[in-house]
């Protein structure tokens, strides 16, 4: 509020020389872990219990001495669910999306996800309406919540590849 601190958002660039020094100087077991693992990653699940249990937070950047903090506003959104994608995606007849071209009668607020595909519309509101190689979803865009168990009932039946 007083305008002289920065908040963390966990959001960080280096090259991978300089993260590889950071994790040997300050956590070695598991700079020499993930040197296990670059040189044979079918040994991650044997190895993987000798790393270190700490953030990279904790165990590199606030111990590390050449850091920089870069003030700034990059118009972050959390895309974990359809109506939050549906903000950053271009507007189109019926509402917004992703689609080769969309066909609108009489509905609007919709979301669209269906590249290279022509999509109509007619008479709905506020859906999503997702369209991949193995599987379609159409919901109600305020029941987004609800993906979840669509996932799980798509597992206990076997239908995992449309997950």
């Amino acid at each position: 509020a007083g305008g002289r601190h920065l908040w963390n958002a966990g959001m960080f660039v280096f090259t991978v020389g300089t993260m590889r020094r950071a994790f040997a100087t300050h956590l070695p077991r598991s700079s020499r872990a993930l040197d296990a693992i670059a040189d044979d990653p079918g040994r991650l699940s044997e190895v993987w219990p000798e790393m270190d249990a700490t953030s990279i937070d904790y165990g590199i950047m606030e111990r590390a001495d050449a850091i920089l903090t870069v003030p700034c506003d990059p118009g972050w959104s959390d895309v974990g669910a359809w109506p939050a994608a549906g903000e950053l995606m271009p507007e189109l007849e019926g509402g917004v999306g992703r689609v080769d071209a969309a066909v609108a009668i009489d509905s609007s607020g919709n979301i669209l996800h269906a590249p290279g595909k022509v999509v109509a519309l007619v008479g709905v509101r506020d859906l999503v309406v997702v369209d991949t190689d193995d599987a379609v979803l159409v919901m109600d865009r305020a029941r987004a919540q609800d993906l979840p168990a669509v996932l799980r009932a798509l597992q206990q039946r076997g239908l995992d590849r449309a997950t």
